[in-house]
């Protein structure tokens, strides 16, 4: 049900997802670039090259921020539409019921119950979708980091 609510955002998910992959670059090429500072401070290398590496782990960490904030506000604008959505069938479909329905039962309940699960989901959202994106991202640069080394 998500991925049809969702149908019309894919778009900006799939870019929220690539700028969380390039703003998550750090944590796999850090500790690569630190160990050829260490392998090029002890074998006496060239002190360009060794400034070369340090602006590049520089250049490396200012992307994070804007790249956080671009993620951001891709993912939030696509969860709050996709919650919109949702709020919007429920409502439609709450006007079909019967009054005999709502005769039975608290209106006020059904309302509440149904605020609260689409927070739930929305919470489920928030969560779930960037550290599956941050372990699946984790998983491949493992994986391709031990292919490298071999």
């Amino acid at each position: 049900m998500l991925w049809r609510l969702g149908r019309g955002h894919r778009s900006r998910f799939l870019l929220a997802a690539l700028a969380f992959t390039v703003k998550s670059s750090p944590v796999w090429l850090m500790p690569v670039l630190v160990a050829q500072i260490v392998d090029l401070v002890v074998s006496h290398g060239s002190l360009a090259q060794l400034w070369l590496y340090c602006g590049l782990g520089v250049a490396l960490l200012a992307q994070n921020y804007p790249l956080n904030m671009l993620f951001v506000r891709l993912f939030s604008r696509g969860t709050r539409d996709i919650s919109f959505t949702l709020r919007t069938l429920l409502a439609e479909r709450m006007q079909e019921l019967s009054i005999l329905y709502y005769t039975r039962s608290s209106a006020a309940l059904i309302q509440n119950k149904l605020v609260r699960d689409i927070e739930s989901v929305e919470g489920f959202i928030y969560s779930v979708l960037p550290l599956g994106l941050s372990s699946l991202l984790t998983l491949i640069g493992a994986v391709v980091a031990t292919w490298i080394s071999e």
